[in-house]
């Protein structure tokens, strides 16, 4: 098992699905987040919760600055390999402000246009 730990913050969180397993007939639960690293690049990842550590994590919002650890995993599919990003932990260490770029108002007319296609 690859684990890694790395801090940022939220840019989104989808919403908690839920569901019987088939092969268990158990319920399941999942809740996806983006958030992007406080590194030099400002890598953008997206990850999984699943369980209890989804439900841990539902009270999260967009710029909430986070500390998570992730456990890495690839899988194969019609000769393709996929990887899976799932949260084993996260911890909230605090809120960013927003950034200028969020408060500035976007002129419908412009949006769009700095697109390299």
């Amino acid at each position: 098992m690859i684990t890694f730990e790395t801090r940022g913050h939220i840019i989104s969180k989808g919403e908690m699905q839920t569901g019987i397993s088939k092969a268990t007939n158990k319920e399941w639960k999942k809740i996806s987040i983006v958030f992007q690293e406080d590194s030099k690049w400002k890598n953008m990842v997206a990850a999984q919760a699943f369980g209890d550590t989804a439900l841990s994590i539902t009270h999260i919002s967009p710029d909430d600055i986070v500390e998570i650890e992730v456990e890495v995993r690839a899988r194969e599919y019609n000769g393709k390999w996929y990887n899976d990003l799932t949260i084993q932990e996260l911890r909230i260490k605090g809120v960013s402000a927003p950034s200028e770029e969020k408060k500035e108002s976007v002129n419908p007319e412009e949006e769009g246009q700095d697109l390299p296609f």
